[in-house]
């Protein structure tokens, strides 16, 4: 027998190798010793083999006979077989079974007496016949029994199997000689010797060529595998490489831009004595740069009113034909835009992205912003001293163009704050300049304004009576000595002369400089100051500083920004603050995707309080529960008061279970506390809704507060004094 040729080596992979010629040979030879073996083994067992198949057949055919037979008895079962054993039930029935010569059929009792055969021994019947079969199920054994015996009826030497039938206490005896198996043993055993090493050869070689082949798609499937992991290693590396390459290029334009801006605004303030028309063209530049870093069309500064009511000013910046609004802006009424308005007021920003898709309840919106020619409108809010003075508003004119993604519409927050602040620069620049053309009348006059003069190291050179108003030092007590002598701290020395080293150095330094001093009584005074440098011919230079009193100012920005942000009775935050905070904690977890609740909490029965005790009594209760609630709450937690009984918290990077578990401590708290008032104690308890930020209302904190009502309004129907969660839809 020749082997077949092997493959040629296909060379696709460097890690196949060629085989040793000898291996499939070496093979074929430990084959052969193993199909010896096998032979040996299964000439040696093989007679075992055919044994226990001869049981199987026999054990089949009794099964089928015995249940046949159990069949046919029914219920007449023994006494019929044993009434008559010549003219029984079993006889009849093994007349016309009609077995095989070749097999021998016996039915007996459970005393063991033959009741029928086949072959028929008549003298036999009846007889008690000690067998191995009679005593296996003498011992209890239940259905089959495997044997081999000489017959005591006739002396054959038979395989048996024996079976205890279902219905009837009989068993049924089923043997087969053993001569024809010994016949067919030599010949069966040549006949599976021979198969079996004709098999293991055609499997031998169907290995043999599978070997071949599977080496051979290895070999493909490793190169192949090698050059799919190349080709997208080198695909990955160029996207990675694509992306961050965009990235850097992406931030250092808005960087660029920002910087651009910052020197730019900050130039601005050098045209202001040229006149309004010079800072306004100087700002039409700034949004001229603005609106083509963005791919707008039109870039404008709206100027509003104290109440962010009418638009009483604008500057704006055209590109390509985009048609300008100058001449319609100004006295244009926001209250006819009201979501505009309170999405403005509210978030300090709006961002539509086509302004036709606006819904029906916005439509007069719809209408006003297409008659102006906006397709996608971008506000966000200029504020001054936490003032909003007007929005930074950039639109595209009849086209939608490339939508602004979360890293632009970041960058419009620090483009309004640079905005903001020139816009407080020029004011005061202007002001200080309007100030310095009467400076003279102002510093040799009883003016309020307290003006000076300083030397480069620091020496007083002129004090007038403003100053030693605001300071209380006579100008003869100062003049010719050190600042350093006088008013500044130990922290504000250092900053002050590193400033006057730059000031006369004509470093770029800002000459509008806040200070806090201390008088001769060493109270604090809080200045605004703005300074100038006088170059004579000879000598060295001067600095003169015009010091304007904001002590008064800082008290009255203090306590308008508690009023405007504190409730005046429970001393929480205000429905007006909390809303704002609230919106951009409620935007911060959007972006970082952090959970987020919000609760509303209403005393019960509060109006009964004040009817029956009086209004005292109520705000004595609300005063209270305020700090009891503080109690309850962690410091990076929003309470605030929305209103009469009403209050809310906010619980940011807080889950929904948590939140169900403060509500429950907060309104445990308030079962168990009692409210102490001048004609003794009363107690209340309170109602809380609660609901969770979700993707369906992560934009909307009205939605939000809207649900967290809503669950109160339940929590109220429900028996009040109770907490109720406001689930979350599943879609």
């Amino acid at each position: 027998m020749s082997l077949p040729p092997s493959p040629p080596t296909t060379g696709l992979s460097s890690e196949a190798s060629p085989r040793p010629p000898l291996l499939p040979w070496l093979a074929l030879a430990g084959t052969l010793v193993l199909l010896a073996a096998i032979a040996w083994l299964l000439t040696r067992d093989h007679a075992r083999q055919l044994e226990h198949l001869e049981y199987e057949r026999l054990e089949a055919t009794t099964l089928f006979t015995a249940a046949w037979l159990d069949a046919s008895l029914g219920d007449a079962g023994e006494s019929a077989c044993l009434a008559d054993p010549e003219a029984s039930i079993c006889d009849r029935w093994l007349r016309e079974l009609n077995p095989p010569e070749n097999l021998s059929v016996a039915i007996f009792d459970a005393d063991h007496r033959l009741v029928a055969r086949r072959p028929a021994v008549p003298e036999a019947l009846g007889v008690v016949v000690d067998h191995p079969v009679t005593r296996a199920f003498s011992a209890g054994t239940d259905r089959a029994v495997r044997f081999r015996d000489t017959s005591p009826l006739d002396g054959g030497d038979r395989f048996y199997v024996a079976w205890r039938m279902e219905r009837t206490p009989l068993y049924i005896v089923i043997g087969t000689p053993t001569i024809a198996y010994r016949a067919n043993l030599r010949e069966r055993a040549i006949l599976t010797i021979a198969g079996y090493l004709i098999l293991a050869v055609f499997a031998f070689l169907l290995m043999w060529r599978a070997m071949e082949a599977l080496r051979l798609r290895d070999a493909i499937a490793r190169s192949l595998s090698q050059a799919r992991e190349a080709h997208t290693a080198l695909q990955s590396e160029s996207r990675q490489r694509a992306t961050s390459e965009r990235e850097a290029l992406r931030r250092s334009a808005d960087q660029t831009l920002v910087a651009r801006l910052a020197r730019s605004l900050l130039d601005t303030t050098g045209v202001i004595p040229d006149g309004d028309e010079a800072v306004q063209k100087a700002l039409e530049a700034d949004l001229r740069r603005i609106a083509l870093h963005f791919d707008m069309d039109r870039c404008t500064i709206l100027f509003t009113d104290d109440d962010y009511r009418k638009i009483v000013a604008a500057v704006q910046t055209t590109i390509g034909n985009a048609p300008p609004t100058l001449d319609i802006l100004p006295g244009v009424d926001l209250d006819l835009f009201p979501a505009l308005r309170r999405d403005t007021l509210g978030d300090g920003c709006v961002h539509i992205h086509d302004v036709l898709a606006l819904p029906n309840s916005r439509g007069g919106e719809r209408i006003g912003l297409t008659a102006m020619g906006s397709r996608v409108l971008h506000m966000r809010t200029i504020v001054v001293r936490e003032r909003i003075v007007g929005s930074l508003v950039l639109d595209r004119v009849e086209r939608l163009g490339e939508p602004l993604d979360d890293q632009a519409i970041a960058l419009l927050e620090p483009i309004a704050d640079l905005l903001g602040s020139a816009l407080t620069h020029i004011e005061a620049i202007r002001t200080l300049r309007e100030s310095e053309r009467r400076f003279r009348t102002l510093f040799d006059g009883d003016a309020a304004i307290a003006i000076q003069s300083f030397g480069p190291d620091g020496t007083i050179r002129s004090w007038n009576r403003g100053s030693e108003r605001l300071y209380g030092y006579p100008p003869d007590a100062v003049i010719g000595t050190s600042l350093y002598d006088y008013l500044l701290t130990d922290e504000a020395r250092e900053r002050t002369r590193t400033f006057f080293r730059n000031l006369v150095g004509d470093e770029d330094v800002d000459p509008v400089v806040d200070f806090t001093f201390r008088d001769i009584h060493g109270h604090v005074v809080h200045v605004r100051t703005y300074h100038t440098v006088f170059r004579p011919t000879s000598g060295p230079p001067e600095i003169y500083a015009i010091d304007m009193d904001l002590t008064r100012v800082k008290q009255l920005e203090l306590q308008l920004r508690e009023q405007a942000t504190t409730d005046e009775l429970t001393g929480l935050w205000n429905r007006r603050y909390f809303t704002r905070r609230a919106q951009r904690e409620l935007a911060m977890a959007s972006r970082t995707e952090r959970p987020l609740c919000v609760l509303m909490l209403d005393i019960d029965h509060f109006k009964r309080i004040n009817d029956t005790r009086g209004h005292g009594v109520g705000d004595r209760v609300l005063r209270d529960f305020g700090a009891l609630l503080r109690d309850q709450l962690r410091a990076t937690d929003l309470l605030g008061r929305l209103g009469g009984e009403e209050f809310a918290v906010l619980l940011p990077e807080t889950g929904l279970g948590t939140a169900e578990k403060v509500a429950e401590r907060i309104r445990a708290a308030v079962e168990d506390h009692s409210f102490e008032h001048d004609e003794g104690t009363l107690r209340a308890t309170v109602s809380i809704g609660i609901a969770q930020r979700t993707p369906e209302n992560d934009k909307s904190l009205d939605r939000l507060l809207s649900q967290a009502d809503q669950a109160l309004y339940e929590a109220k129907a429900g028996g009040r004094n109770r907490v109720v969660v406001q689930r979350p839809t599943l879609v």
